[in-house]
């Protein structure tokens, strides 16, 4: 190897553990959520029933997975600010 593609794998690593670092700080706050999500469902069975119910029927009427996934992640989305905005309202 010559000190170019030294160099250039040198650079190459650095711009891809930035990269990695800043997907990895834009993912955090969503993977949060998420996690609260996973452990509120484990908490309370009413609404993991819920959800399995929302997942079952939506599998019914969407073919493919990308669909279904985009469909499932924007209710949740929207579940998940549903119960921190009741839980935040509980607390006051």
């Amino acid at each position: 190897m010559t000190s170019v593609d030294i160099s250039t794998l040198f650079w190459t690593k650095i711009i891809c553990a930035i990269a990695r670092r800043i997907s990895t700080a834009k993912k955090s706050c969503d993977w949060h959520s998420k996690l609260k999500f996973r452990d509120l469902l484990r908490e309370n069975t009413e609404l993991a029933r819920e959800y399995t119910d929302y997942k079952l029927e939506l599998a019914k009427h969407v073919s493919n997975k990308s669909g279904y996934a985009e469909i499932k992640t924007k209710w949740v989305d929207s579940f998940i600010l549903k119960i921190f905005s009741q839980t935040i309202e509980e607390k006051r």
